[in-house]
């Protein structure tokens, strides 16, 4: 990584308009009433075993897959990444982008959760991450490679909308390749 890598997006000279939405629901409380429950149960003499399979039989939404999800490798020009998908006739679709010193393996649970929401989900290793080796890493090529991810899935895999969640340095990316 070059010396002052940040500094194109410190000095960034147009206004941006992000959003971030809170989900109005304290998760310490939730973990703590989970883990209550847990222990309620082990004392009971349950196993660890029996007390995960019944959290696997939860239904979390009607709308929620519980179909295996089908992954796909994919390595098309600077696109190194992982298509999570249920079923076919995908119409909407998701760009998932890591943060830096990380990879689209740690996307993994949230490409889950989305791709049983019925999305097409592509997850992306940014440049000089994991195999994605062939781009240096700067914010231009970040944007570029975004890009390029969304007019993959538009083209190649027919998809009316996509939309991109970013993490870290892949929502600034996201942000620059608008």
């Amino acid at each position: 990584m070059e010396p002052n890598w940040l500094e194109p997006l410190i000095s960034f000279e147009h206004s941006l308009f992000a959003s971030m939405f809170i989900y109005p629901t304290k998760s310490a409380g939730i973990l703590e009433d989970l883990k209550s429950f847990y222990h309620q149960l082990i004392e009971e003499g349950m196993s660890q075993k029996e007390f995960y399979g019944i959290i696997q039989q939860v239904e979390l939404d009607e709308n929620v897959s519980f179909e295996r999800i089908v992954k796909e490798e994919i390595d098309i020009g600077n696109i190194k990444g992982t298509i999570f998908k249920i079923g076919q006739g995908h119409r909407n679709g998701i760009v998932l982008t890591h943060g830096i010193s990380a990879s689209r393996y740690n996307l993994l649970n949230l490409a889950d959760v989305l791709s049983r929401l019925g999305y097409l989900v592509l997850a992306i290793d940014m440049p000089k991450h994991n195999v994605n080796q062939g781009m240096d890493l700067t914010l231009g090529n970040i944007a570029e490679l975004i890009r390029d991810s969304v007019i993959y899935l538009r083209k190649a895999r027919g998809l009316k909308n996509v939309a991109i969640i970013g993490h870290s340095l892949g929502s600034v990316g996201t942000l620059l390749s608008s």
